[in-house]
């Protein structure tokens, strides 16, 4: 799989953090996202943005002044947020 990498993070581990959420699993329990299509089409929590948002050192405020205060984001939201 390509990774593009942001802040010294890959686009492979913000798909693992976000599939989380969606329990997608791997052989090894971890879960994650196989194509940056599935990933931009999840729905996640805020509670999972949030944590993504902060896995990548961004700031919460900033991100829900660009993408509104809600429930659930999709990942295409976080990922664009976080530049992927």
């Amino acid at each position: 799989m390509q990774q593009f990498r942001l802040q010294n993070h890959s686009v492979r581990g913000t798909f693992a953090s976000m599939a989380a959420h969606n329990e997608l699993q791997t052989t090894k329990g971890h879960a994650m996202y196989t194509t940056y299509e599935d990933a931009c089409e999840a729905t996640i929590s805020r509670k999972r943005a949030q944590r993504a948002i902060a896995e990548h050192s961004g700031e919460w405020e900033e991100f829900v002044q660009a993408a509104g205060d809600k429930d659930e984001y999709s990942g295409q939201e976080v990922l664009a947020f976080l530049g992927y």
